[in-house]
């Protein structure tokens, strides 16, 4: 309720006290506004309510009612009465300006209470999924739910905010291997595309991004190497190596990070993309010893990428 349905509410209860003796229960003091805002700003159906316990017309207990809250809320204009039973409020246009001054007055506290203090509320928003595009709703999305949030907040709730990010689970595993057919298919090999996986060109057209970002315009040698090899591989073997190569190709880039304060553009990779939307959501999950294990292989990976690039592989 706001201030003035809160007014009107006190002063229905404390009128139904005085003039019938009766302790009326909240649902039966009901404060509304009327359907046609010409007869009030706020109504209430109290007196039909009390029909049946007063043996009384729903008219016959308003009219006392409208008289004495007449006299208890100065910020009315005017109580009237109006069939079958209601009892309408119109607020004076100096009670209704006032407001506006409270308003500037409490500046950025206006509103706040602590109804939900102790309240504890979980509020997931957004949450887009990126196996698909990115629309408006999402921007909705966002507005709706910081918007909530902080009012929840200025109610006195302790409220915590959680986007999923989406990216593990069967969807992503199936976008990665959806991905890796198509990048598969540029090189005119064989890999099977999922007939649950994603069909959409819109798959074909990241293919061919990543392979025109990763070799075109220039990835490091032993990005070239692994991207060429990648398409001959065997099932098992490729899935073996390419979670060796894409855990270094992790390590490297944290260690980029550290040394440069920049991102590896290593990280745009046909395997690096892989990893974040396939291997890497089988790895999450698993406990904190996956960490030490990602480590070890991250090592070796590192070694062998070195040499294979100084051409000791064929040695």
């Amino acid at each position: 309720m706001n201030d003035f349905e809160q007014k009107i509410f006190q002063a229905v209860k404390q009128t139904v006290q005085e003039i019938y003796g009766l302790e009326a229960e909240d649902n039966v003091l009901t404060v509304e506004v009327p359907r046609d805002t010409k007869l009030g700003d706020y109504a209430t159906g109290a007196a039909m309510k009390l029909a049946k316990a007063l043996h009384k017309s729903p008219m016959d207990i308003a009219a006392p009612l409208a008289e004495k809250l007449q006299e208890l809320l100065p910020e009315a204009e005017s109580v009237t009465v109006a069939r079958p039973g209601f009892i309408n409020f119109k607020l004076k246009s100096g009670a209704l300006s006032a407001l506006i001054n409270q308003v500037l007055d409490a500046g950025d506290s206006f509103g706040q209470n602590n109804s939900g203090e102790g309240v504890h509320i979980l509020v997931e928003w957004v949450s887009a999924n990126p196996t698909g595009d990115l629309h408006c709703g999402h921007a909705r999305g966002a507005a709706w739910g910081d918007a909530i949030c902080r009012l929840l907040e200025k109610s006195g709730y302790d409220v915590l905010r959680e986007f999923y990010v989406n990216d593990a689970g069967n969807q992503i595993v199936m976008l990665g291997e959806s991905l890796i057919s198509r990048y598969f298919e540029c090189f005119g090999k064989e890999y099977p595309l999922p007939d649950n996986g994603y069909h959409a060109d819109d798959v074909k057209q990241i293919a061919g991004d990543i392979i025109e970002a990763s070799v075109i315009d220039g990835a490091t040698k032993s990005q070239q190497v692994f991207l060429v090899m990648l398409p001959n591989m065997k099932s098992t073997i490729q899935t073996v190596l390419i979670l060796i190569y894409t855990t270094a190709l992790k390590l490297f880039d944290y260690v980029y990070i550290l040394t440069s304060g920049g991102p590896n553009h290593a990280s745009e990779s046909i395997v690096s993309y892989m990893y974040n939307m396939t291997f890497g959501s089988r790895l999450y999950g698993y406990g904190s010893a996956i960490a030490v294990i990602e480590l070890i292989v991250a090592v070796t990976g590192s070694l062998l990428i070195i040499w294979a690039v100084n051409g000791k592989a064929g040695k």
